[in-house]
């Protein structure tokens, strides 16, 4: 939690609330001393059981709708921090993107102010994708900035990347900081470099086959590395991981999948959809992307980003070794998450909120900067 206490949460999504009290739990009582949930992890112990025995601990997270409501907070907020839909202000969303006042996506910002006009806090932090700076002919950001001076908050804006914060992916983000007293001056976000290789990702986990299900836990097939561990993600308490379930595939696919692993490996590219040979991939012309498949290749230092969209094809997040895409756990480890946090939901809805997550690593660096400028 980076020296700050959570009081509550909010979303649209019942097993992202779910997944958040859970979290939120683990992280005030400490996962080293909670023989629960331990268990829990193990598959020894039902998730309803241990947040009956628990769930008073956690903070206020409740589901919302998209007029939000009150939280059952008391007492002086530190800050407000949240994340509206990325999807109309990045490069493909960006392209059709609707007038604040007609598509509730867009105009999502203005209920994070809401909060903040309610809540009062001493600081803010809005996070999105870059092209919230610059989308609509920047009118939107102005917007945004504009009715965050209005409500008396200095604001400033800064760009990261996550692999500059332990995360083995490349994932660009915008952070919109407001300060009640102006921005003071010396805040900066400093954090340590990701330094291994992808491989470090996946190495260690047990060997799954495409379409495979099985909820239960499953141990290591070897140690973590070095890194991984230095990184917060591996090296679970009990010696294994949950959440290490993967779609299935055709046989299409899957031969698409081993052609584009065997061509990174032999010529260091992701192959383009058009050079996929005719007798494994018959491509007519409709694709919007190039890229449709892309592997995540073990020699290089980091992934691309990874998207929601994974909960519905997962052609661009292909296994190194090529013979499926990545799991739920894979996925959750790119994006930085410790094999100890646990997500609550079907399958693809795990997917579409790993994908819509701000990296832990790079949510502590951005937290720990605001921490050191307001004391």
């Amino acid at each position: 939690m980076a020296g700050f206490e959570v009081l509550g949460g909010a979303d649209l999504d019942e097993y992202r609330v779910l997944t958040c009290r859970l979290g939120d739990v683990v992280g005030r009582v400490g996962v080293g001393g909670l023989l629960d949930y331990r268990g829990f992890l193990r598959g020894e112990l039902g998730l309803d059981e241990f947040l009956v025995e628990y769930g008073d601990v956690c903070g206020d997270f409740r589901v919302m709708d998209l007029c939000g409501g009150e939280f059952g907070v008391d007492g002086v907020v530190d800050g407000v921090i949240g994340g509206f839909p990325c999807q109309p202000f990045s490069r493909v969303g960006r392209a059709k993107i609707c007038d604040p006042d007609s598509d509730g996506r867009v105009g999502l910002y203005r209920v994070f102010l809401d909060y903040v006009e309610r809540l009062r806090p001493l600081f803010f932090v809005a996070e999105n994708v870059p092209g919230f700076r610059s989308a609509g002919g920047g009118r939107v950001f102005r917007d945004f900035v504009g009715r965050a001076e209005g409500l008396g908050y200095g604001v400033v804006d800064v760009v990261l990347d996550a692999s500059d914060f332990m995360v083995p992916q490349g994932r660009r983000r915008c952070f919109v900081l407001g300060f009640v007293d102006g921005v003071p001056d010396g805040l900066c976000f400093g954090g340590e470099a990701w330094d291994g290789l992808l491989w470090d990702v996946f190495m260690d986990l047990p060997v799954i086959e495409a379409g495979f299900r099985d909820e239960g836990f499953l141990e290591y097939c070897g140690p973590s590395s070095e890194v991984l561990v230095r990184a917060g993600i591996g090296g679970s308490i009990v010696g294994g991981v949950r959440n290490h379930v993967c779609r299935g595939h055709n046989v299409r696919d899957l031969g698409v999948f081993r052609f584009v692993a065997d061509e990174w490996y032999r010529r260091g590219v992701n192959v383009s959809q058009y050079d996929i040979p005719g007798d494994l991939w018959v491509n007519d012309g409709s694709g919007r992307f190039r890229d449709l498949f892309r592997v995540l290749g073990g020699d290089k230092r980091v992934g691309h980003t990874v998207l929601a969209n994974l909960s519905r094809d997962g052609r661009r997040f292909i296994h190194p070794l090529g013979g499926r895409s990545v799991s739920v756990r894979e996925a959750a480890r790119l994006q930085g998450f410790c094999d100890d946090y646990f997500f609550v939901g079907p399958m693809t809805r795990c997917y579409g909120m790993i994908g819509d997550a701000v990296p832990p690593g790079l949510g502590c660096g951005v937290a720990r900067g605001v921490l050191d400028v307001i004391g």
